[in-house]
């Protein structure tokens, strides 16, 4: 298990109540991470530890994997004003592409991308570009709408249409598709889905397809893990730049299948002093530069579990 989480975890369970501010139920539900490294890093000894007795890839717990920082979303975004100008879709879109051929080595050679509004379905677009490229059955599905996207998955979306791409306005529930795209909305997120989107969401847990999700699945809370209905289940989830708190509390374990992080070639010096380091984070030192810590509650109980905490 990442070390830094294990070292949050391990002060969750010893540090005083009324020191540490930690909120605990009667029965507290267990934290379960899932983090792994990316199919294409894997040795084929790590590979094989992901199949399972009917040779289906199963999201193994604690696999290897390199200590990742923690970054809430106003983090992520001075990350990405600070990476203004580097081709930060580009290499999000070809990171989950790489990570969507592997997931599809034993099965059908067709592909359904959700594409949303914004830079995540910006990423959907790119992704769909580089399966498409590879020689994969591609199949974008997004509403019309390019002129009130921002200009990089606007530029995206073109680029796609430019190779020949078509897109279609509606999916009604094909299942011959060997992997599901989960493009619709990323950290962002911030309303309530639309009835359109909130169709092909439930559709595509229904159909029983692998979904990888991009950055986080589609109606989960990037801060709190709070999974609105409906939200994509995924077999994986391709995050970028940094972990998200959401991913990793209250329903977002449920949701996230096997994590795999990809920096995007962010340096050290990109990264904001109030993400949670994982070689480094201590309970005392973390809680006092963030001014917020984890709280463990009820799974049913819809409270923000990245909230301000006092810490002496």
């Amino acid at each position: 298990m990442n070390r830094g989480i294990a070292a949050l975890s391990d002060a969750l369970a010893t540090r005083p109540r009324a020191e540490s501010g930690l909120v605990r139920a009667e029965r507290p539900r267990p934290l379960v991470y899932r983090l792994v490294q990316p199919l294409s890093n894997r040795t084929p000894g790590m590979a094989r530890a992901l199949v399972g007795r009917s040779g289906r890839r199963n999201g193994a717990y604690n696999q290897p994997m390199r200590s990742e920082p923690i970054c809430r979303v106003a983090d992520i975004r001075a990350i990405e004003t600070r990476m203004a100008g580097q081709p930060l879709m580009d290499r999000a879109g070809l990171s989950a592409a790489t990570l969507a051929r592997d997931m599809l080595a034993d099965r059908r050679a067709r592909v359904l991308v959700l594409a949303g509004p914004g830079n995540n379905g910006g990423d959907a677009f790119v992704v769909a570009r580089h399966l498409a490229s590879w020689f994969f059955d591609v199949v974008v599905c997004a509403l019309d709408g390019a002129a009130r996207m921002p200009a990089d998955a606007a530029a995206a979306r073109a680029a796609w249409r430019e190779r020949g791409g078509a897109i279609v306005s509606d999916w009604r529930g094909d299942r011959d598709f060997g992997l599901i795209v989960d493009g619709l909305f990323g950290i962002g997120l911030a309303r309530a889905i639309d009835q359109m989107r909130a169709r092909w969401i439930a559709q595509a847990n229904d159909s029983r397809i692998p979904i990888l999700a991009l950055d986080v699945p589609s109606g989960l809370d990037a801060e709190t893990g709070v999974a609105q209905a409906p939200t994509i289940r995924a077999r994986a989830t391709a995050t970028f730049i940094a972990l998200k708190p959401g991913l990793l509390t209250l329903d977002g374990p449920d949701y996230c299948g096997a994590i795999s992080v990809h920096g995007l070639d962010a340096a050290d010096s990109d990264m904001p002093a109030t993400c949670i380091r994982g070689l480094t984070a201590r309970w005392a030192s973390s809680a006092a530069a963030t001014g917020w810590s984890v709280r463990r509650c009820w799974r049913r109980a819809p409270r923000s579990i990245w909230a301000p905490a006092k810490c002496s």
